[in-house]
This record gives structure tokens, C-alpha cells and sequence, in this order.
């Protein structure tokens, strides 16, 4: 759903995954959520997923939240 856009419908299927047994899902979905919040226009919240993604050792995570601050700084938020 991410790949097609759908970002609500794709917030709704990562979020349905709340507590996944294994670590390296716990932080692709993360990671997802971070994709879907800004796709969203949801910046802050983006930036608040990649981190948590992060944290747990996502590298992609740590790419994207240069990108993120990035925008928010453009943005001014």
C-alpha cells in the first residue's frame, strides 16, 4: 500500500502489528509508519517513528531522518 500511495489503508495495516516478537520487524514497521507519515504531510510524527526505528538499530531509519529534518527545517516546524 506504501508503494500505491495508500497511506492511510498502509497506517492501518503496520499499526495492526503493534508488538511483533522479532526486533527486525519491529523496526521495519517503524520504519514504514515513518514513510507513511509523511506521506501523510505528518512531518513531526514521521520524524518521531524513524527515530524510534533508529534506536533500535535501523540504518535506513538513520539515512531518512537526515532527509526528515531536512523538510521540517524547510518547512520551519
Amino acid at each position: 500500500m506504501i508503494a500505491k500511495g495508500n497511506w492511510d489503508i498502509a497506517e492501518k495495516q503496520l499499526l495492526m502489528e503493534t508488538n511483533p516478537k522479532n526486533e527486525k520487524v519491529q523496526r521495519r514497521i517503524l520504519y514504514n509508519l515513518a514513510l507513511v507519515k509523511e506521506g501523510q504531510g505528518q512531518i513531526t510524527e514521521a520524524i518521531e517513528f524513524a527515530e524510534q526505528s533508529a534506536l533500535l538499530g535501523d540504518k535506513m531509519a538513520n539515512e531518512y531522518l537526515k532527509i526528515l529534518r531536512r523538510r521540517e527545517a524547510q518547512l520551519g516546524l
